[in-house]
């Protein structure tokens, strides 16, 4: 969840989005202590000794561009075998990284660190694992420095993200260990000390810094590489996901966990889209083609749940709790949405055309806030999550279910046009509406839509997030079962007897359960098993890659069908989507979002306290969901400051509103599912056909039989 149609940042110079505010404004980079570390160099040492020339060669071309020439790679393997390459020096720097925490000086090949980071990783393991994976993929640019301008003449660079690419290939891919002691040395004022993480948090940063949004997109001002940072995908300020725009919460709740509670119940929400018709099989298929069935999805994401915010019995996942994907509680069109209520009682029915007409009183479409009719609102959903957390009063279910409510709110802002109306009606002209034509309706306007989240966009989307937890290369902890085979487990147990043996299944669990005592003695024994897991997981991947592969092309159809029909109101949620920070439009529509949560979570804990009725909390949330055109420019409107900041941010960011006319933002979006749908491509050829696995894994279960 950054890249493509934006005029590339270069190291001769700084182009693109933002880039010259930053060049302009960018202090002077002077170092201060020192910061030693060859973690990375080790690493990269031991994979070049590790395998055949060829090997090496191949490794590097995948993961730093097939342009990069074989003799560089093969120059750099000798200066790794012979020990001739040293690790870069590292500035400590205050300023100059424009808000990240790291980066990469191609012009003086040096690392720069920010010093807050630093001095966060002496006391915090977790944000010390941040350094140690800002480290690795700032060596990233580094060795892509060297082989383009150092063991080649080439120059360049590659479309993604090398850092991030070197990072998750080397701990993935290419399986270097993670260190088990110290990664960095720091001096400060003649004190030495040892700097070094533990393998839980090592983990979560590698698949937050490391995952497919972040390969995919490269910052950089002139010659500086960034490596991202926050809980968005990218540049701090300026990247957002639903947790980072719910830290506007700090002054209503200040303490970290009361958010986190908050912040669950809008993780539920995003990931309850996996339970989809796309991605669930009926209970009543036995066809692999289908997916995977409703409870072994709700385990998987249950899985995924623990990982993310521990083993308190409050974040357990129940099908009740997360639920399926519908589409109000996204802002979601439902246009094209089938009945498969049949399968299963929570999936909605099919849409009607008078759910997705306009409402002749304010110009939005029926599903959005309109109701008189029989249709499902979001503004209704909305009232009735704040109505049921202000009864539940502040607890565990209350927190979530304020959650639920705001991230339907921050939706508003990053599944529709609001922000392109907001803009048109100051005046900027250029921007392109996601709609054809005005409409009368109450006063002449483009209406206010919201993207179609199909089955195209949640195959394309979502089979990365399980992707990504079973292949996810991790430290081995003894005794421990990883959550990559935890999930393997729960697939594999879901797949129909007459496609597996369940027998077998059975006798894999038990293998893993004597591992878990033999490895606390024996750790070896673990770790040729947790590999055995891993290696089978290709299954459940090649079975998901191949349903997103199926749909794949539709998203790109699906643009095709908004734009070549002038009378069709309804563009796609990939079409105007501003989730992730390489939209245009991505930091107005956070801050528009974030805004709203500071009020609405506000208010919800001034009920709590007893200091407000529930009907305030909900009067003051549902008046956003209003057409830009009907905010009144005045003192008594309490939406009016929408203006201003829109004005502010137009004032800052005069390249991206070029950027937002018809022909660059049509392209930009369609490029993006092209590359999408490549990528799902590669991402099913390199797990190969379902049926062809299947024999792979009942083979190995067989040979499992003598273990157990």
């Amino acid at each position: 969840m950054k890249n493509h149609a934006e005029k590339p940042l270069t190291r001769s110079g700084v182009e693109g989005l933002g880039a010259g505010l930053l060049a302009k404004t960018r202090e002077p980079i002077f170092p201060v202590e020192r910061l030693v570390s060859d973690v990375a160099l080790e690493a990269l040492c031991a994979v070049a000794a590790r395998g055949s020339e060829a090997s090496f060669v191949s490794k590097l071309t995948k993961v730093f561009g097939a342009d990069v020439p074989a003799v560089a790679c093969r120059a750099l393997r000798e200066a790794l075998l012979g020990r001739t390459l040293v690790a870069p020096e590292i500035e400590v720097v205050t300023s100059g990284l424009g808000g990240h925490e790291a980066g990469y000086d191609n012009a003086r090949r040096t690392i720069l660190v920010d010093r807050r980071l630093l001095s966060e990783a002496e006391r915090d393991k977790s944000r010390a694992a941040v350094l140690l994976i800002a480290l690795v993929e700032e060596f990233g640019h580094h060795v892509d420095n060297l082989l383009r301008t150092e063991y080649s003449d080439q120059g360049g660079d590659g479309p993604r993200d090398e850092g991030a690419e070197f990072a998750h290939a080397l701990f993935f891919s290419w399986q270097a260990a993670p260190p088990s002691g110290p990664f960095a040395t720091f001096v400060r004022a003649g004190r030495v000390q040892r700097l070094s993480t533990d393998s839980t948090s090592f983990k979560k940063a590698l698949q937050r810094h490391t995952g497919e949004q972040e390969r995919a997109s490269d910052e950089k001002a002139g010659p500086i590489q960034f490596f991202g940072a926050g809980r968005g995908h990218g540049k701090l300020g300026q990247s957002f996901g639903h947790e980072s725009i719910e830290d506007a919460l700090k002054q209503a709740f200040p303490h970290p966990k009361l958010r986190r509670q908050i912040y669950f119940g809008n993780w539920l929400r995003d990931h309850s889209q996996a339970i989809d018709p796309a991605l669930v099989r009926p209970a009543t298929s036995s066809n692999i083609a289908e997916g995977f069935t409703r409870i072994a999805l709700t385990r998987v994401l249950d899985v995924m749940a623990r990982e993310e915010f521990g083993n308190d019995d409050m974040y357990r996942l129940t099908p009740e709790k997360l639920g399926v994907y519908r589409a109000e509680e996204h802002i979601d069109n439902p246009h094209g949405i089938e009945d498969h209520s049949r399968d299963d009682k929570d999936f909605r029915k099919k849409w009607t055309e008078a759910e997705v007409s306009i409402d002749p009183e304010t110009g939005l479409l029926n599903y959005i806030a309109n109701r008189k009719g029989v249709w499902v609102t979001s503004s209704a959903y909305v009232e009735k999550e704040l109505r049921a957390a202000a009864a539940l009063g502040m607890t565990p279910e209350g927190m979530r279910l304020l959650g639920n409510a705001l991230h339907t709110l921050e939706d508003l802002y990053s599944h529709s046009n609001f922000a392109e109306l907001l803009l048109l009606k100051l005046g900027h002209t250029q921007v392109y509406p996601w709609a054809h034509r005005k409409v009368q309706t109450p006063t002449v306007r483009y209406p206010l839509v919201t993207g179609k989240f199909g089955s195209n966009d949640i195959q394309v989307s979502l089979a990365y997030v399980l992707n990504e937890n079973l292949t996810a290369t991790k430290e081995y902890v003894p005794g421990k079962r990883s959550a990559s085979a935890e999930i393997l487990l729960i697939l594999l147990k879901d797949l129909p007897p007459e496609y597996l043996d369940q027998k077998q299944v059975k006798r894999l669990e038990m293998v893993m359960n004597i591992q878990e005592g033999l490895s606390k003695k024996y750790p070896q024994v673990g770790r040729v098993l947790d590999d055995l897991s891993k290696l089978m997981s290709a299954l459940p991947n090649s079975i998901l890659s191949a349903q997103a592969m199926k749909h794949a092309t539709n998203v790109t159809k699906s643009q095709e069908e908004f734009l070549k029909n002038p009378s069709f109101l309804h563009p796609t949620h990939s079409q105007l989507s501003k989730d992730h920070d390489d939209h245009p439009l991505h930091l107005l529509s956070a801050t528009l979002a974030m805004k709203v949560v500071r009020e609405v979570g506000g208010l919800m804990a001034e009920v709590w306290n007893g200091q407000r009725r529930v009907e305030e909390v909900v009067r003051n949330a549902l008046k956003y969901f209003v057409h830009p055109e009907d905010i009144q420019n005045t003192a008594t409107d309490r939406r009016a400051w929408v203006f201003e900041l829109a004005r502010q941010w137009a004032r800052m960011n005069p390249a991206k509103l070029q950027l937002l006319e018809k022909g660059a933002i049509i392209d930009r979006q369609f490029t993006k599912a092209k590359r999408a749908e490549a990528c799902i491509r590669s991402r099913s050829d390199e797990f190969g056909a379902p049926d062809v696995l299947l024999a792979r894994v009942r083979d190995t279960l067989q040979g499992v039989q003598g273990l157990a």
